[in-house]
């Protein structure tokens, strides 16, 4: 397999810094690669047995989603002696039928762990939220109110408890597949609370589904987006949550760092979406990373490419520490 892209486009105006089971329709049309073999502790809650001592198991008591949520926070290894320091902080989202395990489960910690032993990127801290299967958004109905979770109520619980940085040049968002698409969302409409985002063959749609007899993509993305913005569709609703829309209004000031790639094979087309809010943020001369690299939609392609997205929000992290320190010297 050919490790290099097939397609590079890096859009900006000045020099850039340099978010599976995923998704899925019919298990029979869209297989997935199967996770790693683990010990269940806590089958009702669909986790397992941890084996990472820096990453904590929370429970919070949420009153926006109206219930208690899991969630998992991955602390660096500095975290435990280096008492006077403060952290950047990233928040990593799940694909769909995932959940905050999934970070450990397909073996991310690792890779993230050793990027930070071998300073590729800076220590930070990084927070996995269960959202279940909710796109990490508001439902169209109100029943389900992710977006509130994360946005209102998880972000301000986090820089309580932890050693944070606590602002919005040291707060970040990533994704993979479904989470792509609530990284993307939430951070252009939360600019003000997050500065760089990351996305892994993002579940962007570029148009509307329309119903079909004989497409089984268009079905499937039809299925998909009736989940996310309603049946029939909440065309208000679409216009408000997604990401090449959003993108087509998204302000320079605060300025928000944007990276995202897709495979050249995914299963479900989100290639073109991404191809689509690549095109729709160069005419709006918005700043951003965009790639094809050759792959389909899963796991095996996220993990082969989370090295560039997580160096993308580390050198964001970097340029805030350094601006910091100089405005600090003055």
């Amino acid at each position: 397999m050919c490790l290099g892209p097939i397609k590079k486009v890096v859009r900006s105006c000045r020099p850039v810094f340099a978010g599976v089971v995923l998704l899925c329709g019919s298990a029979a049309i869209w297989a997935q690669p199967s996770a790693p073999s683990q010990t269940p502790l806590n089958p009702a809650a669909r986790s397992f047995v941890s084996k990472d001592s820096l990453i904590q198991h929370q429970v919070f008591k949420s009153q926006a989603l109206e219930r208690d949520e899991d969630y998992a926070v991955e602390l660096p290894a500095s975290y435990a002696t280096d008492k006077g320091r403060r952290y950047p902080v990233v928040f990593f989202l799940h694909g769909q039928f995932g959940n905050e395990n999934d970070w450990e489960r397909y073996s991310i910690n690792e890779l993230f762990e050793k990027m930070t032993g071998d300073h590729e990127i800076t220590d930070m801290i990084v927070v996995m939220p269960n959202g279940r299967s909710s796109f990490f958004i508001n439902s169209s109905d109100g029943t389900s109110k992710y977006e509130d979770f994360i946005v209102k109520e998880l972000v301000p619980q986090i820089d309580k408890d932890y050693r944070t940085l606590a602002r919005r040049e040291d707060r970040g968002i990533m994704g993979v597949s479904m989470g792509g698409f609530g990284a993307l969302t939430l951070a252009m409409k939360h600019p003000d609370v997050f500065s760089v985002v990351a996305a892994h063959s993002a579940a962007v749609l570029e148009e509307i589904p329309q119903p079909s007899s004989t497409d089984r993509r268009m079905q499937f993305r039809l299925q998909l987006a009736s989940k996310v913005f309603g049946n029939p569709i909440d065309k208000t609703f679409w216009a408000h949550n997604n990401p090449i829309l959003l993108a087509d209004t998204l302000s320079h000031k605060p300025p928000l760092k944007v990276y995202f790639d897709c495979g050249d094979q995914d299963r479900f087309g989100f290639n073109v979406g991404a191809e689509v809010l690549d095109r729709t943020l160069t005419a709006r001369h918005i700043d951003h990373e965009f790639h094809i690299f050759p792959g389909n939609h899963g796991w095996e392609y996220a993990r082969e490419n989370l090295p560039r997205s997580l160096k993308f929000v580390s050198t964001a992290f970097e340029s805030s520490t350094h601006r910091l320190a100089s405005n600090s010297g003055k």
